[in-house]
């Protein structure tokens, strides 16, 4: 057994910890509808994702080190004949993988749920204004724009 696979898996743990307990955090804040308190979260987001990749790629060179192709199959099978503290970490690591995948896609979702509330409010500003007498609104570049493009009466 290696002791640069066990500490690559060690890191990637302990990575995926952090990333877990971010996404967490995150989920807390986009269910609290504090949508501005999450923005601080991508950075620390971004940094966990290169330390989690750093640590899966410790983990594969310890892999290939001990002679084991990367793929699924080939790291499962290894870890198959390995010592049973190995194989409980590994698992772990597994188990910790797919909580951070399944929390992730959650947030994905709430994100969608946001976006999808907010563009239906914005359709219904934007049809509002569009009702009043002043029908003059801002595009996305920030220039004004007429909601029907119809003239006043008495100009030709």
């Amino acid at each position: 057994m290696s002791t640069a696979l066990r500490t690559a898996i060690a890191a990637e743990i302990s990575a995926l910890q952090s990333f877990i307990a971010t996404l967490e955090e995150e989920q807390r804040l986009l269910i609290s509808g504090d949508a501005d308190a999450v923005l601080p979260l991508l950075e620390k987001k971004t940094a966990l994702i290169a330390e989690l990749g750093n640590a899966g790629q410790q983990r594969e060179a310890a892999f290939q080190s001990l002679g084991v192709a990367i793929s699924k199959d080939a790291m499962e099978t290894w870890v198959a004949g390995s010592a049973a503290d190995f194989q409980t970490q590994w698992q772990t690591l597994l188990e910790l993988a797919q909580t951070a995948n399944r929390i992730n896609s959650t947030n994905g979702q709430l994100i969608n749920t946001r976006l999808q509330y907010n563009q239906q409010a914005l359709t219904i500003l934007m049809n509002a204004a569009g009702n009043l007498g002043d029908s003059s609104t801002y595009g996305p570049d920030g220039h004004k724009t007429t909601g029907s493009g119809s003239r006043p009466l008495g100009s030709a």
